[in-house]
């Protein structure tokens, strides 16, 4: 899949895309994956079009998830930036 980013148009852009789909979560938190993808489409329509953008966006997230910046609930097909998954469960105790 990396190859497949570095081979697209999102390659020159994919630090960009990152940076707004982690501003996107933390203004957002607990939004939906569908809401993530609606979100960077739109931000990003010109390269929305691209076959493989979609996909790309979901191995960023997975990027992001084992490097510890995101946590994904996968029951509630929640996002989360790790501080703020932090917060939430301290507030919930």
């Amino acid at each position: 899949m990396a190859s497949a980013i570095l081979n697209s148009k999102l390659g020159e852009k994919t630090s960009e895309v990152t940076t707004s789909i982690l501003d996107f979560i933390e203004g957002n938190p607990g939004v939906s994956g569908n809401g993530i993808l609606n979100e960077m489409n739109r931000v990003y329509s010109n390269l929305a079009d691209e076959f493989y953008f979609n996909d790309n966006v979901y191995f960023i997230l997975d990027v992001l998830v084992e490097k510890n910046f995101l946590f994904f609930d996968f029951q509630e097909d929640s996002w989360y930036v790790i501080e703020q998954q932090n917060l939430t469960s301290k507030e919930v105790s």
